[in-house]
């Protein structure tokens, strides 16, 4: 331990270190100058078996006993210790060793304890670290204290267990309890009075009865032999808390796994207290059910013919027959599961309709019909593209082309795709033509359905984007749309991979966006632009070289405080920014490189007409 503050007057210090090997010295702090004089030092090792709180105690002790040395003389033991100051100033304290302490802190005043931070900087802590390093590494004999009272109620509870454990895994009787609880422990299992009457088989079972000779039969009232297993898996009687049987040999891990399963137990104790309150016991006593019990047990079984499932109630029952039926709508060939579904559907179709005048068909909404004129019943146009592209200025014209399908196409992606294919090279080349460089990227609409659990059909619309491409001439138009299609189509399989029942229905329409691509010219220093420069925002690097990308890098990963626009604050750092074969100036296209170089995330951004926009 270290002393916070040095004497004002001359006195002596007492610090102290306590670990498993404990290490004190006393200094002298003569009146004329305030260095340190090491007087003496003392040092002890313990015994493993004492406690941190026993190693403080016993540094506390050793620390008084060297200072009661020098009669009449103020001195002030310094400890980072608050639980061992706290335990020698309580008079009653249950300890003995601080009680001790505190007699002899009473019989010399003069002699302070006090505390301070524990490895705040401190010269005297230092040494007594050194001391208690060099008493840890040598070979004496420990110094033995008397064994603390939770060292031993430990090593007593390690020892009981242990003997509890062998005594348990060695044991022939509780074997079933065995094989669902291996390990004994201080902290019970958690389970109600029918969870143990299962799990150990004890309870009123024909089987249990059977073997302690209570019962002359072990079959239950359904004619097979009545064990738990039996109860919970298999008993016609018991058919509403059934779970699944396990294989003979997997019979020790079923009921593990039973007993850490809480829906599992509710059904255990639910069959318990079922068990309990009816089974009629041993045969000298009845030999029948109960009035009750008979007609719970004519009237448990009820079991769907074409699946076999069972329920325990009949309304149940009755509504799950109605799945099993196939209703088919005679208006739209659609199949329902249940009568009030199909019911429904005829209501409203018949509440009002929109018939076809060409085929007849029916609808029961106004932009169905319109959809089956436009799809079914029009000539097959070629796709076409919207006669006026919406296009608005922002930093140069960006442009979007809609295309819709024709009639085979509709249902097919991929023959969309072949008929699109012309008409969307001819729009980028035209783009292309104007613009002299652009970036596009094209979305499709696609609509997909799936059937509801009721027997409706519910439809939804997402869309589906390609990667922004740039394009600075007419040799590889071709091969980008392609990879285009492919990014869609990887997109359309992952989401009905992910889908929960979605298909494919049509292709609503695709729309090409295309936009002025202005690469940013890489140079060197330019003056702001006022506007920029008024809001003290953006660093500005002041150089002459073409270097600029190289130190706009160093200045965001090397901030400056005050004047950080200029460059010599950054050429001792060049090195640092690893380039590869990238070459100054640095081009946009190249950041990328530069970025897994150096394991760097840099965005690059323009500036014109008053607006910020990336590139």
């Amino acid at each position: 331990m270290e002393n916070a503050n040095l004497p004002r007057k001359p006195s002596t210090l007492v610090r102290i270190k306590s670990r498993q090997a404990l290490g004190s010295f006393l200094p002298h702090f003569p009146q004329s100058s305030y260095r340190m004089l090491v007087t003496e030092c003392w040092s002890s090792k313990l015994n493993p078996e004492s406690t941190v709180f026993q190693a403080e105690l016993y540094a506390h002790q050793k620390a008084v006993q060297l200072a009661t040395k020098n009669p009449n003389t103020k001195i002030i033991i310094f400890s980072d210790s608050k639980a061992s100051i706290q335990a020698v100033s309580n008079p009653r304290s249950r300890n003995k060793m601080a009680r001790e302490i505190f007699a002899s802190l009473l019989e010399n005043p003069e002699i302070q304890l006090n505390w301070i931070k524990a490895h705040f900087g401190y010269q005297g802590n230092e040494k007594a670290d050194q001391l208690a390093k060099e008493v840890a590494d040598s070979v004496s004999l420990p110094q033995f204290l008397h064994l603390s009272k939770s060292h031993l109620k430990s090593q007593l509870t390690k020892y009981l267990l242990k003997e509890w454990q062998e005594s348990w895994e060695d044991g022939t009787t509780g074997r079933p309890i065995h094989d669902i609880v291996p390990r004994v422990s201080l902290h019970s299992v958690g389970w109600n009075r029918e969870e143990i009457l299962f799990f150990t088989r004890h309870g009123p079972f024909p089987a249990y009865f059977s073997r302690f000779r209570i019962d002359p039969t072990s079959n239950c009232s359904c004619g097979q032999e009545g064990t738990t297993l039996h109860y919970a898996t298999e008993c016609i009687l018991t058919i509403s808390w059934h779970l699944r049987k396990p294989a003979e040999h997997l019979q020790k891990i079923w009921f593990q796994r039973v007993a850490a399963n809480q829906n599992s137990r509710s059904k255990i104790r639910a069959l318990s207290m079922l068990i309990h309150g009816s089974e009629p016991g041993p045969s000298h006593v009845t030999q029948s059910w109960s009035d009750t019990d008979v007609e719970w047990m004519n009237n448990v079984p009820m079991m769907c013919d074409v699946c076999k499932k069972s329920f325990s109630r009949k309304d149940n029952l009755k509504r799950h027959m109605k799945k099993h039926g196939d209703h088919v709508c005679s208006q739209c060939n659609m199949k329902f599961y249940r009568v009030d579904k199909l019911q429904e559907r005829m209501h409203t179709r018949e509440k009002k309709t929109h018939p076809c005048e060409q085929c007849d068909q029916v609808f029961p909404r106004m932009s169905d019909l319109l959809r089956h004129k436009r799809t079914d019943h029009s000539a097959p146009p070629a796709p076409r593209i919207a006669a006026a592209p919406r296009a608005r200025n922002t930093l140069g014209v960006y442009s979007s082309h809609f295309m819709t399908p024709t009639s085979a196409g509709k249902w097919d992606l991929l023959l969309f795709f072949e008929e699109v294919r012309p008409q969307i090279h001819d729009m980028i080349v035209d783009e292309l033509q104007q613009k002299k460089a652009i970036k596009w990227y094209f979305v499709s609409k696609i609509r997909f359905s799936r059937e509801t659990p009721d027997g409706d059909v519910e439809y939804c619309t997402p869309y589906f984007r390609s990667k922004v491409v740039i394009e600075l001439d007419t040799s590889m138009i071709g091969d980008h749309i392609e990879q285009a299609f492919d990014k869609i189509k990887e997109s359309l399989d992952e989401f009905l991979k992910n889908g929960s029942g979605w298909v494919f229905d049509s292709v609503i329409h695709m729309e090409l966006k295309t936009a002025t691509y202005h690469p940013l010219a890489p140079s060197s220093y330019i003056p702001l632009p006022s506007k920029l420069a008024a809001k003290k925002a953006v660093i500005n690097i002041k150089n002459t070289d073409q270097k600029c990308f190289i130190w706009s890098v160093l200045a965001a990963l090397h901030p400056v405080r005050q004047n950080a626009e200029q460059v010599s604050y950054y050429t001792f750092m060049e090195q640092e920014l690893r380039l590869g074969k990238v070459t100054c100036p640095v081009h946009p296209c190249k950041v990328p490189i530069v970025e897994k170089l150096n394991n760097l995330r840099i965005n690059v951004f323009g500036y014109e007409d008053d607006e910020v926009f990336p590139l």
